[in-house]
């Protein structure tokens, strides 16, 4: 079957509409030569068809194995999979196929060898659906269940009492991001090439580059803040802005990253552009990276007038304007430049020297004010729009929603299914693989249900005529539908583990997340209780008052590194001598703290 072509290009002409109105021209006298010449069909197909008062119903004696309402289904489903992130392949997808074909027990072609359908029936099932192979994108678990409906909720509550109270016009709302730029980019042209050849190589700088960070800052209105350059170095040299964009500043770090230091130097630089003040404030908003919410950056922005909203965390990819719309281009337009140098300079690696240069032609040429506007426009934020992400867009975080695993809750869901089903001699079984429910009503049941009838007609009859008596009605389907042979995924249980305290959405500026902030700060710390007193039975915590005090190490709770100072309190096992994050522990303050490694080896 697989091999099959079709040698004509016939096809079903003979429809019911066309039938019906044939014979009602005949009625009316019409001829049956004028018929044919007036639909284009054969004289001896119109007497055969007449004779048979039947239409045709397929071209020969091969018949599709799934029906249009299973292939829509199938093809349904498949798409909901690759929205939830969790997309098959192509082999997956004629598994699927052949399960679903001998699930219903219908009578395919397909091979039972094998176990799958063949490539050229897969091929053709993608064409009728609009369905292709594709490479995906490495998206992180973490930014899957980040995007979801209750931290999108919350920011554009704090963004409308914002635009609400302080009335901010689109030159007075900014966002602000870091990207990086490398001495060799990750993206490069593409070239042209023999087909066929195995390896297509282009010349680079070299095989890993070195990161310089950009920070980019634009307002809804168009206007871009000359971008600041983070270098790795230990010292500032002038001639690394050579070429940058106009009033670019100079900054310098260790690891070419941001830090705290830093970003309040760059406030000081942005409030230099806007002019914002208390009169005049002006709204940044930007992710809640931890350099961005230290107490000296607050207490700037406050005197200021610049308001800073935090968005929600890992939803940069959706909130963040510069994300959405001016880091990708800026990215391709670099990586362009980069190319054209090393063309132009044969011999000659890229160095912190040029990146300024190369960055500056790119940024100058994509910095546009359309793009801006879009970026704003598509984010919500302004013209502000809290509608602008469908439930499609947050059904993926919806995979790790609780399930209903207590035996409680199943067995108030069955008793309360058989009693409104009493009335027509059915018993409804609910069993736990099959619920998957959203919802904390644990009477409601939407789906993925086996019914079991006392009647064989009541079967047929259900089969025939679904049931759609209301709310808590069960709809039977007349064949075993692609969600039980390829389920939706759907997380287990959650394990209640001790972590640190989720990020949410903040107006960084306002008076209780600064005081937050002055609660955390090293002086109004608790005093460190000494060795001696941890060996009388005291647990003791680390107080870091200097860079001095302790090297950067892990904590043993949730495996996340901790620097010199760590941004959350620290607390050693009074067994073991480990550090732990006080916050990943379960610690109450009274009595040495035992870790849990060590609990379970008692």
């Amino acid at each position: 079957m697989d091999r099959y072509k079709r040698k004509t290009e016939r096809k079903l002409q003979f429809k019911e509409e066309m039938f019906t109105e044939i014979k009602q021209k005949l009625t009316e006298g019409y001829s049956k030569r004028a018929l044919v010449d007036e639909y284009g069909i054969h004289e001896a197909t119109l007497r055969k068809r007449l004779n048979n008062n039947s239409i045709p119903t397929s071209l020969g004696r091969y018949k599709p194995a799934f029906s249009t309402e299973m292939e829509n289904q199938l093809a349904d489903h498949i798409k909901k999979l690759d929205s939830l992130f969790y997309g098959i392949t192509l082999k997956q997808l004629q598994i699927i196929a052949f399960q679903y074909a001998e699930e219903n027990k219908l009578e395919h072609r397909f091979s039972k060898e094998k176990g799958m359908v063949g490539k050229e029936w897969t091929i053709l099932f993608c064409q009728r659906h609009s369905l292709s192979v594709r490479q995906p994108e490495q998206t992180s678990l973490a930014r899957i269940i980040g995007f979801n409906k209750v931290q999108v909720d919350r920011f554009f509550l704090n963004l409308r009492n914002m635009l609400e109270t302080y009335h901010f016009l689109p030159n007075s709302i900014f966002n602000m991001d870091e990207t990086s730029v490398l001495t060799v980019p990750t993206k490069i042209p593409k070239v042209i090439s023999p087909r066929g050849k195995r390896t297509v190589g282009k010349i680079v700088s070299g095989e890993r580059g070195q990161l310089i960070t950009a920070v980019c800052c634009v307002s809804a209105g168009g206007n871009y803040v000359p971008p600041a350059l983070i270098f790795p170095r230990k010292r500032q040299k002038i001639e690394l802005l050579n070429g940058a964009p106009p009033q670019s500043i100079l900054m310098v770090s260790d690891s070419g990253f941001i830090n705290s230091e830093l970003f309040v130097e760059w406030l000081k630089h942005f409030q230099k552009h806007v002019s914002a003040s208390l009169e005049q404030p002006v709204l940044l908003i930007l992710d809640n990276h931890s350099t961005h919410i230290s107490l000296p950056a607050v207490l700037f922005c406050r005197a200021s007038g610049i308001h800073m909203l935090s968005l929600p965390p890992h939803a940069s990819h959706k909130l963040q304007p510069l994300d959405v719309a001016v880091f990708g281009p800026l990215k391709t337009a670099y990586a362009k430049e980069a190319d054209n140098w090393l063309v132009s300079h044969p011999g000659r690696t890229i160095t912190q020297y040029q990146v300024a240069g190369l960055f500056g032609n790119a940024y100058n040429r994509i910095a546009s004010i359309d793009k801006a506007c879009k970026a704003f426009s598509a984010t919500g934020i302004w013209p502000f729009n809290c509608d602008v992400f469908t439930e499609e867009n947050f059904a993926p975080s919806g995979v790790t929603n609780k399930e209903y695993n207590d035996k409680t809750n199943i067995e108030q869901i069955n008793n309360d299914a058989q009693s409104t089903s009493t009335a027509t001699g059915s018993i409804v079984q609910v069993n736990s693989d099959d619920i998957g429910l959203q919802t904390n009503d644990p009477t409601v049941v939407t789906e993925n249900v086996e019914i079991e009838l006392e009647s064989e007609n009541i079967l047929e009859e259900l089969l025939a005529v679904p049931s759609t008596s209301g709310d808590n009605s069960v709809r039977v389907l007349a064949f075993v539908p692609p969600e039980k042979i390829c389920p939706t995924p759907k997380a287990t249980a959650i394990v209640n583990k001790r972590k640190r305290a989720g990020k949410k959405s903040e107006i960084l500026t306002n008076s209780p997340y600064k005081n937050g902030l002055l609660e955390k700060h090293p002086k109004n710390k608790p005093k460190v209780i000494t060795k001696s007193k941890a060996k009388r039975g005291v647990t003791k915590k680390l107080k870091f008052d200097n860079a001095k005090d302790k090297d950067d190490g892990i904590c043993y709770g949730c495996g996340e590194i901790y620097g010199t100072p760590p941004e959350f309190d620290l607390i050693q096992c009074y067994s073991c001598k480990a550090w732990w994050h006080e916050i990943c522990t379960a610690y109450t303050g009274s009595g040495p703290f035992i870790c849990d490694f060590c609990e379970q080896n008692k």
